[in-house]
């Protein structure tokens, strides 16, 4: 593969991944953020006393991350990525995906309860669709599949057990008090999870974002943890 090649991936994986994801949960801290996550995000930091537990947030975190490679992959066309199997089958996601990808993904009873291990919330597990509300199947044995969906299938226990699972252990380890990793000046991961106060201390918790920074008469100074209700 050529450096040109490499670069074009990097930037597509940053500008449409990346930062897609960081945008996507900024969002979510966001107080007019109305899905059922962000609602689950304050009700926690209420109950909490003003901070959204790590354990709920970084699988949450994790999945839109992950989440995002799929859906740009399959519904956006802009990755345009091929999967080899353990057997050296190589599969056109964006052909044999068929745009399904990030569902299989997130959905109920799909690749999530399927092959993690690790501790995961279904915000819509219970909303019924016109064939009912969704069980969660058995995972399906590889050999017994055809190709391409035992493909398919090996490619989501691979994201789940080994992005997924690996990337919720690791960043639970630098919640850990003996954690040597520097974090940045503004606390890390545990300002990030703060739901800050608004200053005329109304009841409900205003999501703590970096909106402050971008306004030319904060830039000089670091972020406020307190943002305003727009009260005057």
């Amino acid at each position: 593969m050529s450096k040109e090649a490499i670069e074009e991936f990097a930037e597509l994986l940053v500008c449409h991944v990346r930062d897609v994801s960081i945008q996507q949960c900024d969002m979510t801290l966001g107080p007019d953020y109305r899905g059922p996550d962000g609602q689950r995000w304050r009700a926690a930091a209420v109950a909490a006393g003003g901070q959204a537990p790590a354990s709920m947030v970084i699988p949450d975190c994790v999945d839109t991350t992950i989440f995002e490679v799929l859906r740009e992959t399959d519904d956006q066309e802009i990755l345009h990525l091929s999967f080899t199997t353990n057997h050296g089958e190589i599969m056109d996601l964006l052909v044999e995906g068929g745009g399904e990808l990030g569902g299989w993904y997130i959905g109920t009873g799909e690749w999530r309860p399927m092959y993690s291990k690790e501790r995961f919330i279904d915000d819509f597990a219970d909303i019924p669709t016109e064939w009912g509300i969704a069980t969660p199947e058995l995972a399906p044995i590889l050999e017994e599949l055809p190709m391409p969906r035992r493909a398919i299938e090996e490619l989501g226990q691979l994201l789940v057990r080994h992005v997924r699972d690996v990337a919720i252990q690791s960043c639970d380890l630098q919640l850990l008090p003996h954690s040597q990793t520097p974090w940045p000046n503004d606390g890390g991961a545990r300002r990030f999870l703060s739901m800050a106060r608004c200053r005329h201390k109304c009841s409900s918790p205003i999501a703590w974002t970096r909106r402050s920074c971008f306004s030319p008469r904060h830039r000089p100074r670091p972020p406020s943890p307190f943002l305003h209700c727009g009260k005057r």
